[in-house]
């Protein structure tokens, strides 16, 4: 119906609404911004809401030609900012985003087949107290990424220079070692 809403569970019937220009078809919390969401919709928009603010987005994008079926901000403190949108156009796009500044294109990954969904991996901030047994906390870059196709690839975006120049924890292991990744080649699917 081409809505968001945001509803409190303590008051259900307090229902906050969110006009939009298509049909939702993603939706998340950005994790390094308390009051603010994104949304991803049928006419390959993306657009940054503040909660406070149903009026109008902050910021939006035409990410994708298509629909943007999967939105994915990284979850760790260290690569806030981070963000992946995938489309049945069979590509990948990475965003630098901020409330502030809108979102900046950093890079694009084609597929074989349409993209329905993405995920980081779950992140392992930090242990209160660390012992020798404990594995080492590491800021991982792998994205799951699932499609038409049947099976599930992984992208190391720690591969990727641009990722590695703007988030220089990309692939740091905390606890003294560095992990050592296999850098793509070239930047020629930029676009």
């Amino acid at each position: 119906d081409k809505r968001a809403c945001l509803v409190d569970t303590n008051a259900p019937n307090d229902v906050v609404r969110f006009k939009l220009s298509a049909d939702v078809e993603c939706l998340c919390w950005d994790p390094g911004e308390d009051d603010y969401f994104l949304v991803s919709m049928e006419d390959g928009n993306v657009l940054y809401f503040d909660q406070r603010n149903p009026k109008k987005p902050v910021w939006q994008l035409h990410a994708h030609d298509d629909p943007v079926t999967t939105l994915s901000p990284h979850p760790h403190p260290s690569l806030r900012g981070l963000l992946v949108t995938g489309s049945p156009d069979k590509s990948l796009k990475l965003w630098q985003i901020s409330p502030t500044k809108g979102a900046t294109f950093l890079k694009s990954r084609s597929t074989t087949h349409p993209i329905f969904s993405t995920a980081f991996r779950p992140q392992p901030y930090h242990h209160s107290t660390p012992t020798s047994d404990d594995p080492p906390d590491l800021v991982d870059v792998g994205l799951a990424i699932a499609g038409e196709a049947p099976k599930l690839e992984i992208w190391d975006l720690c591969s990727v220079p641009v990722v590695r120049e703007l988030w220089p924890d990309c692939g740091r292991v905390f606890g003294g070692r560095q992990r050592v990744v296999r850098q793509e080649e070239s930047d020629d699917e930029s676009s």
